[in-house]
């Protein structure tokens, strides 16, 4: 039983009727398949016998356009007496799927000529008219369009279809619901929510600019988020291999802006990493588009890895320096990093294993978590900064409220001070006056009057005086 649909089963998603019908769905894994664009199944060419999935990568190395599939069942019992709505479930058909059924078109989404709408990540969900169904024969047809591996930059986006599954729409909703939260849905919302943290971090970068991993990071955040736009925007003006060589340049970019975060963070200067990175990002889509339509996968294969090579060394020398500067920032870091490198591993395995019918986008929602958490971890890290800072601050202002007060009380002590010496230099020169004025002439009279009564007065006038002058 596919994936999707057992978990649903085993989560009581699908209601209680949902393991009694679950007998009632069809997997479909042996096609006729004949490549053509023509509008129609081409019943005048002849038709390959193929096992689903079918990875185009393999069976067409190199080939672009579409392929019909051709699908010949009878219908699960009491399906023709039953008003149950019946559906078919196509879990991946990269990058566009047209359906008919028993002669008429039941689905189409988007263009199927180039440029070709992207749907790789998007499974579907067709309903099948009560009315077109037959007591037996019934033909589905599957047109896929699109591109092999080798003409994509990542294998998972060439072109093939993977096992489709017929029976009731009320069993097949929701495992097709939980593949479409966990492939898109998830992926969106996480670049909304790194889109959000991009910008504040921006902003946050902008306003201290001496700490510059935060700019850093928060372009980088707003990088992916964009990069993800690819599960909102199925159809680009331009053909595949230029939307290709596109998605390969922003890949590049992230990684140089992951290396100046990590290395900034570490403490390095990163002024002189960034003409490399520049030209590293220009050398992306030149090789590229040299290499040819053809060569592609093989390409991107070689920048990858050495994206890879260039965040571990800078992952590693970060590592070595914030074990001995920042301690705190240690393990956190490590458990972040550790988690990224377990999701690359994960993702060259999805890249090596190619087309496949369960193939879980990591990157889509893993990555976006891990630069949240690293989001959080920035906004702690500042926040306690500023809890130094504003701790620091209180304690400045209560020394200087403590300085200002010993000022104060040594300026009043200075100023009675200087009163009083002051007063002590008024009192001498009044007394060096009385001295010298006032006692000259009392003694010009005790010498000079010739009435002993007047002398004897002043005398003692000139006694007290001299008193006063010495107290």
């Amino acid at each position: 039983m596919h994936l999707a649909l057992a978990l649903t089963l085993a989560l009581g998603l699908a209601g209680p009727a949902s393991a009694a019908d679950a007998a009632a769905v069809l997997e479909l894994a042996q096609a006729k398949a004949v490549a053509s664009d023509a509008a129609r199944f081409p019943t005048g060419l002849p038709a390959q016998p193929v096992t689903l999935p079918d990875d185009w990568s393999r069976r067409l190395p190199g080939y672009a356009g579409s392929v019909w599939y051709r699908f010949e069942f009878d219908p699960p019992a009491g399906t023709l007496a039953s008003d149950t709505l019946q559906a078919v479930q196509i879990e991946r058909a990269c990058s566009n799927v047209e359906v008919f059924f028993n002669g008429q078109r039941v689905f189409l989404d988007g263009s199927m000529a180039e440029p070709v709408t992207r749907h790789c990540h998007e499974p579907q969900l067709v309903t099948l008219p009560a009315a077109l169904w037959l007591a037996q024969g019934n033909l589905l047809d599957v047109r896929v369009a699109g591109q092999a591996g080798q003409r994509v930059t990542e294998r998972r986006r060439g072109a093939g279809l993977a096992p489709l599954r017929v029976g009731p729409a009320s069993v097949l909703a929701p495992a097709h619901q939980l593949q479409r939260f966990v492939n898109v849905t998830a992926g969106q919302m996480l670049a909304v929510l790194l889109a959000a943290l991009g910008t504040f971090m921006v902003v946050l970068g902008r306003v201290n600019r001496s700490e510059i991993y935060i700019s850093y990071f928060g372009w980088l955040a707003l990088g992916w988020a964009l990069l993800s736009a690819r599960l909102w925007i199925a159809w680009l003006p331009w053909p595949t291999r230029p939307a290709e060589v596109l998605i390969a340049t922003g890949i590049g970019a992230l990684t140089g802006l992951a290396v100046l975060f990590l290395l900034s963070y570490a403490g390095l200067a990163t002024r002189r990493f960034v003409p490399a990175l520049l030209l590293q990002c220009a050398a992306v889509p030149a090789s590229l588009w040299l290499l040819g339509p053809t060569q592609l996968q093989r390409g991107a294969d070689v920048w990858i890895a050495l994206f890879a090579i260039e965040i571990g060394l800078a992952a590693g020398y970060y590592l070595m320096r914030v074990r001995s500067d920042q301690p705190r920032d240690f393990w956190p870091m490590s458990a972040i990093l550790g988690a990224a490198l377990l999701l690359l591993v994960l993702e060259t395995a999805s890249r090596i294993g190619g087309f496949g019918p369960a193939s879980i986008q990591w990157l889509h929602w893993g990555l976006p978590v891990l630069f949240l958490a690293v989001g959080v971890r920035l906004l702690q890290v500042f926040a306690r900064a500023l809890k130094t800072a504003e701790t620091g601050r209180k304690t400045l202002e209560a020394r200087v409220h403590e300085v200002t007060a010993e000022i104060e009380r040594n300026f009043a002590q200075v100023a009675e001070l200087r009163v009083e010496q002051v007063t002590e230099k008024e009192r001498k020169r009044i007394a060096g006056d009385l001295h010298d004025d006032l006692g000259a002439k009392l003694l010009t009279i005790v010498h000079t009057s010739e009435s002993e009564r007047i002398s004897s007065l002043a005398r003692e006038a000139l006694e007290e005086m001299r008193l006063s002058v010495r107290g």
